[in-house]
């Protein structure tokens, strides 16, 4: 059986000075999960380092869907000047409708 090929997502942004939170999410379908990794100029942080919540929406009323949200946040000490991260998003058996990126 061939397995279906779902890209990963990376995402470049500027964590602005004195940030101290990131925050990402995502919305997917399919029956997997989007696993999380950021990567600072420091350090790379996995699933294991960031806090997880997940969701899961079943539409009704005509509407049918099963729609699935998950969060992850970084809390870091607040930076000095300007740094460039990378955000990687690797879908496992899902497809990503919408992903959301907030700096804090």
């Amino acid at each position: 059986m061939k397995r279906p090929w779902f890209p990963v997502q990376a995402i470049n942004f500027q964590v602005r000075k004195k940030a101290s939170q990131i925050r990402l999410s995502c919305r997917y379908q399919g029956p997997g999960t989007v696993q999380f990794e950021l990567i600072s100029p420091k350090k790379v942080y996995t699933e294991d380092d960031l806090t997880i919540s997940e969701r899961i929406t079943l539409k009704l009323n005509g509407a049918t869907g099963l729609h699935r949200e998950k969060a992850a946040a970084l809390h870091f000490k607040e930076i000095e000047k300007p740094e460039e991260w990378t955000a990687y998003l690797t879908p496992r058996w899902a497809s990503i409708l919408q992903i959301d990126l907030h700096i804090e």
